[in-house]
């Protein structure tokens, strides 16, 4: 998800509104991914995606602060100022980064 959502930015250059569509459209993809990850250690998984996202965030590590950045976020959501998208957007990106260190990092011998 990380290299398609780096590959999305390079293609589509710095357009803050194809970065609104690009982070919106993957975190239900994002949020599917996490509950496999967290159904698969027996973890049992809120039905909201915001919740969803947090509990996963906190069973991996990764800040509350960071995943409240973009947990709410939808698509249906008037697109916040150009700074903030690029801002949410980067965040966006580290923990997607986070993530797979983290879950690399537990499949490693």
């Amino acid at each position: 998800m990380e290299l398609r959502m780096r590959l999305r930015m390079v293609e589509r250059g710095a357009d803050p509104g194809a970065m609104w569509r690009g982070l919106t459209r993957s975190l239900p993809k994002l949020a599917v991914t996490l509950e496999i990850l967290l159904r698969a250690r027996g973890i049992p998984v809120p039905a909201d995606r915001p919740g969803l996202l947090r509990l996963a965030a906190r069973e991996l590590g990764i800040a509350a602060e960071r995943i409240d950045r973009i947990a709410d976020l939808r698509r249906v959501d008037r697109p916040p100022d150009d700074e903030t998208i690029r801002a949410q957007l980067a965040e966006y990106l580290a923990i997607l980064a986070d993530i797979c260190r983290h879950v690399e990092g537990e499949m490693l011998p």
